[in-house]
C-alpha cells in the first residue's frame, strides 16, 4: 500500500500538494488561515487583555502535549506585543545548557554600561594623527577613549540568581510594553538539578516584582510542568495564568482538515472535505487523541497512500483503517514507519533492544532533544508502531519476537 509504482498524484483529489506535510505553524506562511481556535485562545485573549490595556504585569503558563500549538500561541503573543510598540524576546529552548540559555535572555536587554561619547576634539585629534602616521609611517597613538569594560561571561559559578533577575527586571521596565517568551522549555529537562535550583529561583524573583505591562509566557509538556510543579513550587505558585491546551474535538479536527484542504485546494468547486468523508476524519481524530500534529501525520500518510492508488477515489473508514492496520511482517512495519522516524526506531533497537525505555532515556542515548525524540515517539505510538506504558515506549510485541528469532 505504501509502496507502489505509482506516484503520489494529489491532482485526482483537486489539490496542488499534500496539505498536510507541515505539521507545525513553523512551515506555514500565513497560520491565521488555517487555525482552529479553541477555548484556551478565549482565556488567552482575556489574559493578555489584562496587561495590554490595564499595563499589568503577567507571568503565564502554556501546557500542552507536543502539537498542540503552544508555539503557534507564543507566537501570536509575541505578534501582539510587537504590533502594539512593544519589546519582544522570544526564545527557543534549545538546550540544557541554563548558563547558555540565561545569557540568550539577557543578551537581547540594552547593555547597562553606556557607550562613551567621544568629544569632538578628540575624534578631530584622532584624524589628524591618523592623516600624519598615513604619511610619515609613525607608530599608532594609544587610543583616545579607553573601550568600555566587557560585562565577564555568565557561568554557572558565578551565576547570582537575584542579581540575574535584578537586571531582568531593570532591562523590561525600560519598555512600557515587554514579552519575554521561552518556548520549549522541557529542554532543559535533562540538567542537572543543582543546575536548575537557581535557574528557576531567578524566574521566581524575576516574576515576583515584574514590571507593568511585562508579559512572561513559557511552554512546555505537561510531564515537565508536573516535574518543576514538585520540585519548584515557588515558583509555578507565583504563575498569574496557568492554561492547558486541550484536545481537538470531532468537529474542530473536522475545521482543521477542511481548512488545511482548501488551502491546497485546485478547484473551489469541490466540497472542501474532499476526499474525505467526514466520519473518517472523526476516526483518525480518535486515533490521535485529538492531538492536532498525530492528526496531521497520520492523514497525511493516509492521503499520500490514497493519492498513489489508483483505484481509491475516497477515503472512508474502511480505507483509515486498511492504512493503520497493525503490521504483521517486519517488511510491512517498516514501511509503516515515515522516512524521517526511522532513526527513532533504529535507535530503540539499538540502544534499548526493542524497548521499554523513557523518552529522557532516548534523548540521552541518541544525544537529541528530548522535545524532539518526545514528539516521535508519540507519533509512531498514535500510528500503532510504539506501545506506550505510563510513559515508557516499546516496539510492538511480536515485532520484538520477530526481530530477535534467527
Amino acid at each position: 500500500m505504501y509502496e507502489t509504482p505509482y506516484p503520489p498524484d494529489y491532482a485526482k483529489f483537486a489539490l496542488s500538494k499534500n496539505p498536510f506535510a507541515s505539521l507545525s505553524s513553523e512551515g506555514i506562511a500565513n497560520v491565521e488561515d488555517i487555525h482552529v481556535s479553541q477555548n484556551i485562545d478565549i482565556r488567552l485573549a482575556e489574559v493578555l487583555s489584562e496587561v495590554i490595556d490595564k499595563k499589568s504585569g503577567l507571568a503565564v503558563s502554556l501546557v500542552g502535549d507536543l502539537g498542540t500549538g503552544k508555539t503557534q500561541r507564543l507566537k501570536g503573543i509575541g505578534k501582539l506585543v510587537g504590533d502594539s510598540g512593544g519589546f519582544v524576546h522570544f526564545q527557543k529552548v534549545d538546550s540544557n545548557d541554563v548558563a547558555l540559555v540565561t545569557r540568550g535572555i539577557l543578551s537581547s536587554l540594552p547593555a547597562t554600561e553606556p557607550v562613551p561619547v567621544v568629544p569632538e576634539q578628540v575624534r578631530t585629534e584622532g584624524i589628524l594623527a591618523a592623516i600624519k602616521r598615513l604619511f610619515t609611517g609613525g607608530e599608532p597613538p594609544e587610543p583616545a577613549c579607553p573601550p568600555p569594560p566587557q560585562e565577564p561571561v555568565l557561568t554557572m559559578e558565578t551565576y547570582d540568581p537575584q542579581a540575574i533577575a535584578a537586571r531582568l527586571h531593570e532591562g523590561m521596565a525600560s519598555h512600557k510594553l515587554s514579552a519575554i517568551i521561552l518556548d520549549e522549555l522541557e529542554n532543559i529537562t535533562s540538567a542537572q538539578v543543582s543546575d536548575l535550583i537557581p535557574f528557576f529561583e531567578m524566574l521566581r524573583a524575576f516574576i515576583s516584582t515584574m514590571p507593568k505591562g511585562c508579559i512572561f509566557a513559557f511552554a512546555c509538556t505537561p510531564e515537565f510542568y508536573k516535574t518543576i510543579k514538585n520540585q519548584f513550587p515557588a515558583f509555578t505558585i507565583r504563575l498569574h495564568a496557568e492554561l492547558q491546551c486541550e484536545q481537538l474535538t470531532d468537529r474542530k479536527a473536522s475545521e482543521l482538515v477542511r481548512k488545511r484542504l482548501v488551502y491546497v485546494r485546485t478547484d473551489d468547486a469541490r466540497d472542501e472535505l474532499f476526499p474525505f468523508y467526514e466520519q473518517a476524519v472523526f476516526a483518525v481524530n480518535r486515533i490521535s487523541n485529538g492531538n492536532p500534529r498525530i492528526l496531521l501525520r497520520t492523514l497525511h500518510s493516509i492521503l499520500a497512500a490514497a493519492a498513489r492508488d489508483p483505484g481509491v477515489d475516497i477515503i472512508d473508514e474502511r480505507y483509515v483503517t486498511r492504512v493503520i492496520a497493525v503490521p504483521n511482517s517486519i517488511d510491512e512495519y517498516l514501511m509503516k514507519v515515515p522516512q524521517d522516524l526511522r532513526d527513532i526506531i533504529d535507535g530503540i533497537i539499538m540502544h534499548f533492544n526493542g524497548g521499554p525505555m523513557t523518552y529522557i532515556q532516548l534523548s540521552k542515548a541518541m544525544k537529541e532533544s528530548p522535545t524532539r525524540i518526545y514528539a516521535d515517539l508519540e507519533e509512531l505510538a498514535s500510528m500503532g508502531l510504539l506501545r506506550n506504558k505510563k510513559g515508557h515506549y516499546e516496539i510492538l510485541e511480536h515485532i520484538k519476537e520477530m526481530l530477535s528469532s534467527p
